[in-house]
């Protein structure tokens, strides 16, 4: 049987609530978030690996394994577009999650 491999897609909407809170950051060196915006900080939680304590509802039919590794932050005009799983991969256009893919396939519908 063919063991499955799991991908996270996560698109969060920068300038929300949700993204203008404050956050902490794992990393002492991070930590000067006087310096950066609200989306910034929110990237920067992403790489430190908080993406699952922020956001529990996600995982938790799954245990969220240690194997899960964030690959990918993409950093949109209103987004961050995050990639997470075992190991790297590239999302199809036509299901991805990102505005920019969907906004090219737009006008096929």
């Amino acid at each position: 049987m063919k063991q499955q491999s799991i991908h996270y897609e996560i698109l969060l909407l920068t300038g929300t609530g949700f993204s203008n809170r404050g956050f902490c950051s794992k990393n002492k060196e991070n930590d000067n978030s006087k310096n950066h915006s609200a989306a910034e900080e929110l990237e920067m939680v992403c790489w430190d690996g908080l993406i699952g304590e922020l956001l529990p509802e996600l995982f938790q039919n799954n245990i969220y394994p240690p194997a899960i590794f964030t690959w990918q932050v993409l950093h949109g005009k209103h987004f961050l577009m995050i990639n997470m799983g075992a190991t790297p991969f590239i999302a199809d256009d036509k299901s991805s999650l990102d505005p920019y893919f969907f906004y090219d396939h737009l006008s096929e519908n």
